[in-house]
């Protein structure tokens, strides 16, 4: 009787998975080679070094609710998950996550990809390679690169479910069987986790491959209805447990990210709106081509000579109507794109991945079995459908999706480029295993020389194979002519590339790079065709098949290589940060940071003062000032905008300069920078009457010491200047952080409420508007009712020491939240929502110690932390179950 398994086998299996992990880990440690120097971290957008430092970011507190106090008047940032992505925060802290955190996720997302590859049944070198073409995937790598890892992350644990699912149809015993796919649920559950929306799609594909694979293969025997029962009593068990795991983390994106958003919710946006919204981030149908060539549109948009993004991925939809008529006048004022990340998953990795559905079409013959061509169509129907949908609002398909419930919340249909890049990948590793099969672990079917070897092959093709062959001829001469036309129209390429935002030298220079890509692009494809050719007339057959991993592997190093490395950006975090300066902007505004906020002047600058405005948006709100926690009103990234902070936004700009004179007062926006001359404007024409600006701290830009000429925003620091042209400007009319009022009155109509406070006639400084229909009005005659002193400051507790010679309202100029609580001397009391949408409390005559929490519900993560202690007793069973399998025979 033959053995089932052997227990030698895990030992093997072990050891192969190790060596893929040490080469994998050598390759990224050399592409990532400089996170291991002192004082250097990579570059990411989302996630930098100084938005990581933040207080209100810190473990374990953060797993309680997250307050963000930084951004604007404060908002409620759900709770932090209990991750993967949070597991490696906990172990290599802020700084450590900023140099590792995207090599990490790319090695993980390779070893996934090695599972998965291993139970389709691939060699152990072709597991390799196809694990390489997984983890070098620019689509991939950019986003990690971007900031946002825990995208890779999910998708490795999409693979890792895969190879769960598929394992357990060779599970030799019931438990077995059912434990790995409970496993796939927690693989599924953690994916939603690490990706969120993104997630969510990929939990769907999972659940469409489990159906569909349980119907081709007829899991259990018997019919197709059969099939399909256990396919869909699989999904349940797999959705069961991936929801058990998830549910701190979609009871806490729901709550914070679709309940109470503005745009989701708001009855006042029409569809259009609306749909513009969620589709801005579509890809732009010509741009399909970066599949081919990853460098025709550029890569980032900071990418030197000539290599920025030019295409129109995030472009504001202002811009279709404008490109697609006589383009005459000013350009639209939205956005004409805002990308970082690419689409290229490697020209052989295409090619052998569209070999796998060209052979997968032959109904008799070719290297698949009939269950393996099925399942190579599910693939590519994947790959063809994510394609449509991702191309948005630039082609009528992503409207039908787009109409189910939540998909409106989700944003960017670009998204479904990673679905299509992860499909393709699987193609190409059944491509490979198709390969190995029928044209290398076979005896030399044609022998002879390379020219003798084709020219028999070339006689032998029949049917599929030769479609396929002269298919991919014609497709290089139709490239290589459109890169010849496409050579020869500069001219109005450079033309487009005015209209799109880079006139002059820019834009030839970008012009030039493009042409380059092409032509570097169309070079890689016919070497790409070359090794498949070489492949397909036996020059790796028989005693040759060890060179077809290694040639393989090379070509996608080469190749993904490449087009990886403008994505892979490090940062001199010491020197960015100004951690070896003083810079006294930065040392001004840390001190006591909670007890102001600071803002930028919302005018329009002159040409000098352009470079101010630079410095401030990019450089200090969004990386100086969260290292030091600094909180600032003006909001650094919240795609997603509360409706009431909406609300309120909308009512100060809807009043022009009253406004917003009224909104610094009302949101305790101290301290302003701009221009120092603008002081004297500010009190002529914002406040004349009163006359409350000041310049605090006049400074001028200066290069950093050693930098000569500057390149980058980070090259420049503030130093003191008596006569430096910028200050910071100090606006003494703003309501402190927290004030008593011996005056109130009740308004609990929201519209009357907001357009009061907005009113001239209305002084924030001796009344507040409360909104709780149970508190009756104050009607006190004290001015200045007592005082109030910070007794300490953490973003989600607040205490305060009160003095209140009457009864009083405690405004505490932070957002409302339902989750924050409050206490007056250690009794609970009702919070007060004040102003329309800050927070307060009332406070009885006499001395008192007032402490505000933020307290979300945290039952959803007990059920979470339950569930993890259900997958440690999975993973006993599963280890059981194996070594019992193990030693059976049949």
């Amino acid at each position: 009787m033959s053995k089932i398994k052997t227990s030698a086998a895990i030992p093997r299996r072990a050891a192969s998975l190790g060596g893929g992990a040490l080469l994998l880990l050598v390759l990224l440690g050399l592409f990532f080679w400089r996170s291991f120097l002192p004082g250097v971290v990579h570059f990411s957008n989302d996630g930098p070094l100084g938005a990581l430092m933040g207080d209100w970011l810190k473990l374990p507190d953060s797993l309680t609710g997250m307050w963000q106090d930084q951004n604007s008047i404060g908002a409620g940032a759900g709770t932090r998950s209990v991750s993967l992505t949070t597991l490696l925060t906990w172990m290599l802290g802020p700084l450590g996550l900023s140099k590792f955190y995207a090599p990490l996720a790319l090695l993980l997302l390779g070893l996934a990809g090695c599972s998965f590859f291993r139970q389709l049944g691939l060699r152990h070198w072709l597991v390799l390679v196809a694990a390489l073409a997984v983890a070098l995937n620019t689509a991939f790598l950019s986003s990690a690169c971007w900031g946002v890892a825990s995208q890779p992350i999910c998708y490795a644990l999409i693979f890792g479910a895969l190879a769960l699912v598929t394992a357990a149809n060779k599970a030799p015993t019931f438990a077995g069987r059912w434990t790995r796919l409970a496993l796939a649920g927690v693989c599924t559950g953690l994916a939603v986790m690490e990706g969120a929306d993104i997630g969510a799609i990929f939990s769907m594909l999972l659940a469409g491959y489990v159906v569909f694979e349980a119907v081709v293969t007829k899991a259990g025997g018997g019919s197709v209805m059969r099939g399909a029962l256990r396919g869909t009593l699989r999904v349940a068990l797999i959705a069961g447990m991936a929801g058990f795991l998830a549910i701190q983390f979609v009871d806490s994106l729901v709550n914070t990210y679709i309940k109470g958003v503005g745009i989701v919710q708001s009855e006042e946006r029409s569809p259009q709106e609306k749909w513009n919204w969620a589709t801005q981030w579509s890809l732009p149908k010509v741009e399909t081509v970066g599949f081919l060539a990853p460098g025709l549109f550029g890569y980032r948009m900071d990418t030197p000579n000539g290599g920025n993004y030019w295409g129109l991925i995030g472009s504001d939809p202002s811009w279709d109507n404008w490109l697609a008529g006589d383009q005459k006048g000013e350009p639209p004022r939205g956005f004409p794109r805002f990308v970082g990340s690419s689409n290229y998953g490697g020209i052989l990795v295409l090619l052998v991945g569209l070999w796998a559905v060209a052979q997968a079409t032959r109904r008799n013959g070719g290297p698949y079995s009939p269950v393996e061509r099925k399942l190579i169509w599910f693939w590519g129907v994947v790959v063809g459908l994510s394609l449509l949908c991702a191309w948005g609002r630039f082609a009528p398909f992503y409207q039908f999706l787009y109409a189910l419930p939540y998909f409106s919340s989700i944003r960017n249909p670009v998204k479904f480029t990673f679905v299509m890049n992860f499909a393709l990948t699987i193609l190409f590793a059944y491509g490979l295993k198709g390969l190995w099969q029928q044209h290398v672990a076979v005896a030399d079917a044609f022998g002879g020389a390379i020219g003798g070897r084709f020219k028999r092959w070339r006689a032998s093709l029949a049917g599929a194979d030769r479609r396929w062959a002269v298919g991919c001829l014609i497709a290089l001469v139709l490239l290589a002519l459109a890169t010849i036309l496409y050579t020869g129209s500069r001219s109005g390429l450079e033309r487009h590339l005015a209209q799109v935002g880079f006139e002059g030298a820019i834009g030839k220079e970008i012009a030039a790079f493009s042409i380059r890509e092409a032509w570097i692009a169309l070079g890689f494809l016919a070497a790409a065709m070359g090794v498949l050719f070489f492949t397909l007339t036996g020059n790796f057959a028989g005693a040759r098949s060890g060179r077809f991993a290694v040639v393989v592997g090379i070509f996608l190093l080469a190749d993904l290589g490449r087009a990886a490395q403008p994505y892979i950006v490090h940062v001199d975090y010491v020197h960015k940060y100004d951690l070896a300066l003083k810079n006294p902007v930065i040392e001004f505004l840390k001190q006591r940071p909670h007890e102001q906020r600071v803002a930028v002047l919302p005018f329009p600058m002159p040409e000098q003062f352009e470079l101010l405005g630079q410095v401030y948006r990019i450089e200090w709100a969004q990386h100086h000032f969260p290292y030091h926690n600094i909180q600032s009103l003006d909001i650094i990234q919240m795609p997603r905008m509360p409706a009431d902070l909406e609300a309120f936004e909308k009512a100060w700009s809807s009043r022009g300069t009253p406004g917003l004179l009224r909104r610094w007062e009302l949101t305790n926006t101290r301290y302003l920078i701009g221009p120092a001359g603008f002081a004297a404007g500010l009190n002529e024409q914002v406040d004349p009457e009163k006359k409350r600006f000041s310049v605090k701290l006049p400074f001028a830009l200066v290069n950093k010491p050693g930098v000569i000429r500057p390149t980058k925003l980070e090259d420049f620091t503030a130093v003191d200047n008596p006569q430096g042209p910028h200050a910071i400007i100090e606006f003494s009319g703003a309501l402190p952080r927290a004030k008593l009022y011996s005056r109130w009155q009740v308004n609990t109509n929201d519209t009357e409420a907001l357009a009061e406070i907005f009113s001239p006639q209305f002084d924030p400084h001796s009344q507040v508007i409360v909104a709780n229909a149970d508190v009756p009005p104050g009607h006190g005659t004290n001015a200045t009712p007592g005082t109030v002193e910070f007794a300490s400051y953490a973003p989600k507790r607040i205490v305060f020491t009160v003095k209140a010679t009457e009864p009083a309202v405690l405004l505490l100029n932070d957002r409302f939240d339902r989750n924050w609580k409050v206490s007056v001397n250690g009794e609970e009391r009702p919070l007060l929502r004040c102003n329309f949408i800050m927070r307060g409390v009332q406070v009885p005559a006499g001395e008192h110690t007032v402490e505000f929490k933020f307290r979300p519900p945290v039952g959803s993560l007990y059920v979470t932390l339950a569930a993890m202690g259900v997958t440690l007793g999975l993973l006993v069973l599963l280890f059981v179950t194996r070594e019992r399998g193990a030693g059976r025979t049949d």
